[in-house]
């Protein structure tokens, strides 16, 4: 499993690439930061255009909860829990290529004939 220091690492080396040099990784974990950051607060505000982002990783969505009530495991009385809103992910489907055409399968060999009868004038050999 990949850890944050993985995709901190990939992030600077792709942003090097791209000719960005001297980012630092710690510079690239705040920008990883800041991303999370405003996709939560994007699908979880209140104002227009909020609910759901789709990117190319998968779908974050806003999911609400309604209040319940629930019990304390160590003494069994019911508490009440409070609604809420929740940031959920799904993730895209994986991309599949196109599948490879396989090669024909040949046709099975036959099985042998009977062995040629012998010649005349030559010794068999038989098997103990």
């Amino acid at each position: 499993m990949a850890s944050r220091q993985d995709v901190v690492t990939v992030m600077q080396a792709k942003l090097a690439a791209a000719g960005k040099t001297g980012a630092t990784k710690k510079e690239c974990e705040e920008l990883m930061d800041i991303t999370l950051a405003s996709l939560e607060e994007v699908v979880m505000g209140e104002g227009e255009g909020t609910g759901t982002v789709r990117t190319v990783i998968g779908t974050f969505k806003r999911r609400d909860v309604a209040a319940r009530t629930a019990r304390n495991p160590r003494t069994g009385e019911p508490v009440e829990v409070d609604a809420k809103s929740l940031l959920a992910f799904k993730a895209a489907a994986p991309k599949v290529e196109a599948p490879v055409a396989k090669p024909a399968k040949k046709a099975a060999a036959k099985p042998a004939a009977k062995a040629a009868p012998v010649k005349a004038g030559k010794k068999v050999l038989k098997k103990k």
